[in-house]
């Protein structure tokens, strides 16, 4: 015959046991992650005493590092509280779950700035960005990689934050800094003189002499008619941001070069300068 006064009496001691053991194992677990917390940081410190890392890129990894931490305590933790398997297989899932919904999206800015740190295109002076939902091209300088955004500079000094899951999703083109101009230019010429007068317009700006801009003007042909022509122009200042007057001057001495080239069988009637999203 089984004692049950006896099994009844060692429950509560075996108990108490159970839960000083679990205790100190918990505590131990924090004692090592934290150790290691700092192991991690004077590596990766010394990394960015190299310039193998940026700080940012430091600041990356240790909001991760922390983030696995605090789910591997909470499955220890789970694990050696509850009595029975299921119910730790089921605590995970939802924990899992709840942070997937809830921290994903915080997450993910994180996770794609690593991995900006780490891509050589990131390192370049200058990009093009392309994003889906947005029209036409981000363009400048890149003058900050952060934890969750990146900044980019453009010609006029404008700061454009863009998020690096974002940024490390979209077309990225490697290219000096440029503005660029949309020039219309509206003429009345016989049909046999409008190719030979649009070559020499292109001809004439790429060889055009623009102050505080590099020497070379890429001129690129967009649509043409019989009344008119369009063309894109790109410019490369010597320094940026660019003023307003320094544009106003470039615009102006665009206009002149092409009206110089009026002639009376090819009569330039009007010239336009745009610039994309801005006029």
């Amino acid at each position: 015959m089984t004692d049950t006064s006896s099994v009844s009496n060692q429950s509560p001691l075996l108990i108490s046991e159970q839960v000083v053991r679990n205790t100190i194992v918990i505590v131990s677990l924090i004692i090592v992650v934290v150790i290691l917390r700092i192991i991690i940081m004077r590596a990766l410190r010394a990394l960015v005493d190299k310039g193998v890392l940026s700080a940012r890129g430091l600041e990356i990894i240790i909001r991760l590092v922390d983030l696995i931490a605090f789910l591997v305590t909470v499955s220890v933790t789970i694990l050696l509280f509850s009595p029975q398997f299921w119910v730790v297989l089921a605590l995970l899932g939802i924990l899992a779950f709840i942070l997937y919904i809830v921290l994903f999206d915080v997450i993910k800015p994180y996770i794609a700035g690593l991995a900006i740190q780490i891509n050589p295109v990131f390192k370049s002076r200058s990009l093009d960005i392309i994003l889906p939902e947005h029209e036409g091209a981000i363009s400048g300088r890149l003058v900050k990689i952060d934890a969750q955004y990146l900044v980019v500079q453009d010609v006029f000094g404008n700061e454009y934050y863009i998020r690096n899951d974002a940024a490390l999703s979209s077309i990225i083109k490697i290219t000096p800094i440029y503005v660029q101009l949309i020039v219309e230019v509206n003429y009345k010429c016989s049909d046999k003189s409008i190719v030979d007068k649009v070559n020499a317009i292109i001809r004439e700006l790429e060889a055009t002499k623009i102050p505080l801009f590099k020497e070379e003007v890429e001129v690129n042909l967009l649509e043409m008619s019989s009344t008119g022509v369009k063309l894109a122009l790109k410019l490369f200042p010597l320094s940026t941001p660019i003023r307003q007057t320094e544009l106003l001057k470039a615009i102006g001495t665009i206009i002149e070069t092409i009206k110089s080239l009026s002639e009376e069988d090819c009569v330039l009637e009007n010239v336009a300068v745009k610039i994309p999203g801005v006029l």
